[in-house]
């Protein structure tokens, strides 16, 4: 049997290529080994806040997200150079709606956990195990300019550090735990199966 005729026999496996596929050809993604995705992204200065293209960009950022959402049915972060603009923005979605942040900076963190992370960037292929800090505090900047602090709770913590990780030139990929990456064959159900586990 050809590896042809064996993906065929497996729907998972498709089901899987196929969301790949979607993304490249419906979505502005980037994928893992793009060279924009290993650059540090540009702050945004004091005279950009307010502006048309900031609010554009924003605009873009959410809108990529949550068409992704409601094809995958995941999917809860998003950085702007995932789109190929390397500027420091990020949608996260924490509530209702996502929301986004400017200029997304760590300020504190607290202890260890693990999770298995996976990124639309991987095309959502991949799953491995993160150990990251466990909870943080960030700062961050909204449209207008405007100063605010997030006290996150471990799966928000979880978010923005795999995004800000993006803004800084890594992927999850490069921090799984040795000898944890694998294909994912079960879709949304097997990367969602897993559990935030604090371990420090």
């Amino acid at each position: 049997m050809t590896i042809k005729e064996q993906l065929h026999n497996d729907p998972e496996i498709l089901d899987d290529i196929d969301l790949v596929r979607w993304i490249a050809e419906n979505l502005p993604i980037r994928f893992i080994g793009d060279e924009g995705l290993k650059q540090k992204c540009t702050v945004f200065s004091e005279d950009e806040f307010g502006r048309e293209e900031m609010m554009e960009l924003s605009e873009v950022l959410i809108d990529t997200l949550k068409k992704y959402r409601a094809k995958a049915g995941m999917g809860r972060g998003l950085a702007a150079n995932q789109i190929g603009i390397p500027r420091r923005m990020i949608a996260v979605w924490l509530g209702d709606e996502p929301e986004v942040f400017v200029n997304p900076e760590i300020d504190s963190t607290e202890g260890k956990g693990s999770y298995w992370e996976s990124c639309i960037s991987a095309g959502t292929l991949l799953i491995g195990e993160v150990i990251r800090p466990w909870k943080g505090r960030f700062s961050y900047r909204d449209l207008s300019g405007g100063v605010h602090t997030i006290e996150a709770d471990e799966k928000q913590t979880r978010l923005f550090l795999h995004e800000i990780d993006h803004l800084d030139g890594h992927n999850c990929l490069e921090a799984y735990t040795p000898g944890t990456t694998k294909f994912v064959r079960g879709g949304k159900e097997e990367i969602f199966s897993h559990s935030f586990t604090r371990t420090k």
